[in-house]
């Protein structure tokens, strides 16, 4: 009594317990990324460590919903529910993949300006013909790795949407019961 309640069975802490954790973090790195704009070492609207707390975190639920699988802790009527859960996180998760990118992109093309205002033609020196190149691609941020993630991610957004609509579809047709039935 008076104490903190004891640990869950297995030493698992409630979901909402461990993403509380993270909030910390995430002002940390929001903070850390504002440092590094204001410093001029990032291009505004780069949030590099940011992003990573923020996929961190939405990689931790999407576990935390594939474990409930797992464990077979979902009734079949909350199975809607939860794939469409799964396809926001999936949905967002790509969203942020979008925005790195982009900021990729962006913080290149600073790196490049500030590269060339450092560097001035010497006189009577010959222009390397070969220095001038047309429009370059843009840079891919995020690993092999981060890449095969991000894939993996868009197939589970896809099968999660196909399988809301297949237990939507089933309700409809009352092939589903709409809530779980009360043992005797």
């Amino acid at each position: 009594p008076g104490g903190p309640p004891p640990p869950p069975p297995g030493g698992r802490r409630p979901p909402r317990h461990f993403l509380a954790d993270w909030a910390p973090l995430q002002e940390l790195a929001d903070d850390l990324d504002g440092q590094l704009q204001r410093a001029g070492l990032l291009q505004p609207g780069v949030q590099p460590y940011g992003i990573w707390v923020l996929v961190q975190t939405l990689q931790t639920v999407r576990r935390f919903l594939l474990l409930g699988f797992e464990l077979e802790l979902y009734h079949h009527c909350e199975l809607q529910m939860v794939f469409w859960y799964s396809e926001c996180l999936c949905d967002l998760r790509l969203q942020l993949h979008a925005v790195c990118q982009k900021a990729a992109g962006v913080q290149a093309t600073g790196v490049a300006a500030a590269a060339a205002s450092g560097k001035k033609e010497k006189p009577g020196k010959k222009k390397n013909r070969g220095a001038e190149k047309g429009p370059q691609r843009p840079p891919v941020a995020g690993s092999p790795a981060t890449r095969q993630e991000v894939l993996l991610c868009l197939a589970t957004r896809e099968v999660c949407s196909g399988l809301v609509t297949l237990l939507s579809l089933l309700q409809r047709l009352q092939q589903l019961p709409l809530r779980p039935s009360r043992p005797p």
